[in-house]
C-alpha cells in the first residue's frame, strides 16, 4: 500500500527570521522591518503576510543536463532499480508561475496529464519543482499521469533555457 504524503505548510518557528520573545509573544525578521505578530495570526503555520511567502506558487522543471545523464536515467528505469535525482544530472529548463499549490497538482497529476497542467513539453524523469516560498516540493515525472514525491536539491545555476518569467513576488507584478 502506498503511503500518502501530507503537504503541510511549515510554521514560523522553523523560519531563520522568527524570534521568540517569551512564551506567547514572537516576531518575525525576515523581512525589511521586524513585525510582531498579532492574536489573530495563526498559530500553526505562516500568515499570509509572511515575507518568505510567494502570491502565486512558482514553478520550475527540471530536465537533463545532456544525452550522457538521459542515457543512464534510462539504463536505471529499465533495469527496474530505484534511483534519486541527483542535481549535477539536471539543469533548469522552465519557470513560470503556477495556479496550483503542491497538494493540488499532486492530486490533479493523477487525473489529468501533466503536459496540460504547465504547458512544457516534458520526458521521462523531468523533475518539477512548486515553491511557495516557504518550502519547495519536488516531483519526478514517470509518465504522463503519474508523479512521486522525490527528495531533490536543485542545481546551484539557474540558467533557464526555456520561457521564464520574472516578477516582483511582493506585488505580484510582472517586470
Amino acid at each position: 500500500m502506498k503511503k500518502s504524503f501530507k503537504y503541510v505548510e511549515p510554521s514560523c518557528s522553523s523560519c531563520d527570521g522568527y524570534k521568540s520573545l517569551n512564551y506567547s509573544t514572537g516576531r518575525c525578521e525576515g523581512g525589511k522591518k521586524p513585525r510582531y505578530f498579532k492574536k489573530s495570526d495563526p498559530k500553526y503555520k505562516a500568515p499570509k503576510w509572511c515575507p518568505r511567502r510567494h502570491i502565486t506558487p512558482i514553478v520550475r522543471v527540471y530536465g537533463f543536463v545532456d544525452d550522457n545523464a538521459r542515457r543512464m536515467y534510462a539504463m536505471h528505469q529499465s533495469s527496474g532499480s530505484q534511483i534519486s535525482p541527483l542535481a549535477h544530472h539536471y539543469k533548469l529548463v522552465f519557470e513560470t508561475y503556477g495556479f496550483l499549490n503542491a497538494g493540488d497538482f499532486y492530486k490533479r497529476a493523477s487525473r489529468e496529464p501533466v503536459e496540460q497542467m504547465i504547458e512544457c513539453d516534458f520526458e521521462y524523469g523531468y523533475i518539477v519543482e512548486i515553491d511557495d516560498g516557504l518550502r519547495p516540493y519536488f516531483f519526478h515525472y514517470k509518465s504522463c499521469a503519474e508523479v512521486e514525491n522525490v527528495f531533490f536539491s536543485p542545481p546551484k545555476s539557474s540558467e533557464t533555457t526555456g520561457m521564464s518569467c520574472e516578477r516582483n513576488t511582493r506585488k505580484g507584478e510582472l517586470l
